[in-house]
C-alpha cells in the first residue's frame, strides 16, 4: 500500500534553519527507533506548513510507527504535502485512491495524483499512471499515453513497466508506437530542461 518509512532531505532548506533542524531531528529520532520525538518534531512541523515533516507524519501514521495505524490520518497529511507538491505523497496518495484506503475508493482521485507526481519524474507513478490508461480506469483508455508513461517509468529501471510496454505495443499500430516514443523523448527534453534551470 504505502512505501516503507523513507524521509527526504531534499528542499529541507526552503523552511529556513529552524525547521531545518526540525525535520533532521525527527529524521535522526525516527532512524534510532525515538518515534516518540519524531512525531513531535514532525507534528509541529507539519502543523506549520512544512510539506517535508507532513509528508514523513503520513509515513508514521501509514505505518504505525509511534502511533496508532491510522490511514486516515496518513492520508490527510499526504494531501497536504501533496498540495504543496511532493511528489511522493502525491503517489502515495494515488495509492490510497486507487485502494480506497484512508479515503473513498475513487480512480480519477487515484489518475489525478498518479499524474502529478509522474509530470514530477517519479517513475512508480509514472508506470501506474500507464497502467491506468491502458485499463481505462480513472481516465480514458489510450493506449498511446499508456506506451508515453510506460517508457517513461522503463527507462528509469521499472521492471513491471518494461513487461507493460510489450502488451501496450500490441496494441497500437508502428506508427502509434512511434508518435508515443516521440512525446516520451519530448517530455525527457522538456523536463531535463526544466532541472537545469536556475533556481
Amino acid at each position: 500500500m504505502v512505501r516503507r518509512l523513507a524521509f527526504l532531505f531534499v528542499l529541507v532548506s526552503l523552511f529556513g534553519p529552524s525547521a531545518s533542524a526540525g525535520v533532521y531531528e525527527g529524521w535522526t529520532a525516527s532512524r534510532r527507533g525515538d518515534f516518540a520525538t519524531a512525531l513531535a518534531e514532525f507534528q509541529r512541523l507539519a502543523e506549520e506548513g512544512n510539506f517535508v515533516a507532513q509528508y514523513n507524519l503520513g509515513i508514521m501514521y501509514a505505518n504505525g510507527l509511534g502511533v496508532p495505524q491510522d490511514v486516515e490520518k496518513a492520508a490527510h497529511w499526504f494531501h497536504k504535502a501533496a498540495k504543496s507538491g511532493d511528489a511522493r505523497a502525491q503517489y502515495n496518495l494515488g495509492n490510497l485512491y486507487s485502494q480506497g484506503h484512508g479515503v473513498p475508493k475513487n480512480l480519477s482521485r487515484a489518475a489525478h495524483w498518479y499524474g502529478a507526481a509522474a509530470e514530477q519524474g517519479l517513475a512508480d507513478a509514472q508506470y501506474n499512471l500507464g497502467r491506468l490508461y491502458y485499463m481505462g480506469t480513472g481516465v480514458q483508455r489510450d493506449f498511446v499515453q499508456a506506451h508515453v508513461w510506460m517508457q517513461l517509468a522503463a527507462d528509469q529501471g521499472v521492471k513491471l513497466a518494461e513487461q507493460g510496454l510489450s502488451a501496450v505495443v500490441r496494441m497500437l499500430k508502428p506508427e502509434m508506437v512511434a508518435r508515443a516514443q516521440e512525446q516520451a523523448r519530448d517530455w525527457k527534453a522538456n523536463h531535463a530542461k526544466l532541472s537545469a534551470a536556475p533556481q
